[in-house]
């Protein structure tokens, strides 16, 4: 069954077309939704089955909610959801989405990647930087999750904050 992505989207053209190419690598005919959040630039994204939802300022997180709920919801059972720069490295397994699956079937509310933080660029404002490291780090110091998805066993952390790629299951959703 296909697994839509939902990117919610404001001015970082260069981020959504690569997370949308890296996204096709792996899943070619799955819908992307992107949320549009009143973009005055916005690629042009002519895959298939890629879909632009423009929302007015400062809608798109408001609004996200109703839109899984009116298109996501009864139409799949899984959905992914991303901020537009956030591309997962080069080395990620094809299997992922089977482990995020296998991860929320075993109870968790949500799978998502790890973050690498100490590659953010020196240009980020020092506030911001701090943050995602102060976050990162104490997903890394807290409970380890365990998950058997094929015979293998996944390790990870329990973040105290969403992370930015994650899988949701729409299922026991109303």
């Amino acid at each position: 069954m296909p697994i839509p992505l939902i990117i919610p989207y404001f001015n970082q053209p260069t981020w959504l077309a690569q997370l949308v190419n890296w996204w096709r690598w792996y899943r070619a005919e799955d819908p992307v939704f992107v949320l549009n959040n009143n973009s005055d630039r916005v690629p042009e994204l002519r895959q298939r089955n890629v879909e632009r939802i423009d929302f007015p300022v400062n809608a798109a997180w408001r609004n996200m909610a109703a839109f899984i709920k009116e298109r996501i919801v009864g139409h799949f059972d899984y959905y992914a959801i991303s901020d537009p720069d956030i591309l997962p490295l080069p080395a990620t397994p094809p299997n992922f989405l089977e482990v995020f699956k296998a991860a929320i079937d075993q109870g968790y509310h949500h799978a998502g990647f790890g973050l690498v933080v100490d590659d953010i660029p020196t240009w980020v404002p020092p506030a911001i930087r701090d943050d995602a490291m102060r976050n990162e780090a104490f997903v890394k110091g807290s409970e380890v999750v365990k998950v058997v998805h094929g015979g293998t066993l996944y390790e990870g952390g329990r973040a105290p904050i969403d992370t930015t790629f994650a899988l949701y299951t729409t299922k026991n959703s109303g």
